[in-house]
């Protein structure tokens, strides 16, 4: 993220569970007309203790 904003890019980080429609949709919602969303950069992980 910090290569792209120093490449001239305005970078937004929202965290959002990709299965929770409701909250999806509060994103997508959250996007202002001016600056259309551009790119999506999904990165899911697992994490467990053993």
């Amino acid at each position: 993220m910090t290569e792209l904003g120093a490449a001239g890019a305005q970078v937004q980080v929202l965290a959002c569970d990709a299965a929770d429609r409701p909250a999806m949709a509060d994103v997508i919602a959250g996007i202002p007309a001016q600056q259309p969303l551009s790119a999506v950069i999904h990165a899911a992980g697992c994490l467990t203790t053993q």
